[in-house]
């Protein structure tokens, strides 16, 4: 998936040094299916300011890059803060 080739520039511009996570989990819905997701780790400093932080700029980068996103891709694609 090109999208997974891209992420990473595209996520560092809102998390810059984060560490990105790639899970793989079986969907449940369809057989012989999965949904990928991509986790920014973020661990350091104040909690509640941090997920503050976080969750502004994951809002961002959704309605700048992800929403955009052809459907199909997002279908088995996602992206978020952990």
């Amino acid at each position: 998936m090109p999208v997974l080739l891209e992420a990473p520039d595209k996520i560092f511009n809102y998390f810059p040094g984060k560490k990105l996570c790639l899970e793989v989990e079986a969907d449940s819905k369809f057989i012989n299916s999965a949904q990928l997701f991509l986790d920014i780790i973020i661990i350091d400093g104040d909690a509640d300011e941090i997920i503050d932080e976080a969750l502004d700029k994951e809002e961002k980068l959704s309605e700048d890059w992800y929403l955009p996103l052809p459907y199909e891709v997002r279908r088995v694609f996602s992206c978020g803060v952990r």
